[in-house]
C-alpha cells in the first residue's frame, strides 16, 4: 500500500474531475481552511501570505507518486510548485498538519480576493467557497 499524506488542494485542484482526469484519487476528502493566504492568478492559481484573507480548499490524503504527476512538472512553463508545511483548519477549531503546493516563481498576478464583479468587490474567502461548489460527501 502507498503511503499517503494530507496535502491542501486548492484552485482547480480542489475539483474531483480535474483530479481525475490527471489520475489522480485523493481519499479522506473535507473542506478545509488556510488562514494567512489568498489566492492570486499569475497566470496559473498559486498563493501568498495575506494577514486579510484566507483560502478554502479540500483537505485530502494522496500518495506522493499522485503529488508528483500534479505537481512534478512546469506544465506550461510558469513555474514549479513546491511543497509548504501548513496548518489547515476544518470543523470546529480542529487543525490538520497538511503539504500545500505553492509556486513562487510566477509573476504579475492579481488577487482573486479583489476581482471587481458588476461593482462589487468580493472577498478572498466568500470567492474562495463558490469555487468549491462540488460536495465531497
Amino acid at each position: 500500500m502507498k503511503r499517503k499524506v494530507w496535502t491542501f488542494f486548492y484552485g482547480s485542484f480542489a475539483n474531483t474531475q480535474v483530479l481525475s482526469n490527471a489520475d489522480v484519487f485523493p481519499t479522506d476528502a473535507q473542506r478545509g481552511r488556510l488562514d494567512g493566504w489568498d489566492i492570486v492568478i499569475e497566470p496559473r492559481a498559486t498563493l501568498r501570505p495575506s494577514d486579510e484573507c484566507c483560502v478554502y480548499g479540500i483537505l485530502a490524503k494522496a500518495s506522493h507518486a499522485d503529488l508528483d504527476k500534479l505537481y512534478s512538472k512546469d506544465w506550461f512553463g510558469f513555474g514549479a510548485y513546491l511543497p509548504e508545511a501548513v496548518n489547515i483548519a476544518i470543523g470546529n477549531a480542529r487543525y490538520v498538519p497538511a503539504m500545500c503546493y505553492i509556486s513562487w516563481e510566477m509573476e504579475q498576478g492579481f488577487l482573486i480576493g479583489r476581482i471587481d464583479f458588476s461593482g462589487d468587490f468580493l472577498y478572498c474567502y466568500f470567492f474562495s467557497w463558490i469555487l468549491l461548489y462540488e460536495p465531497w460527501n
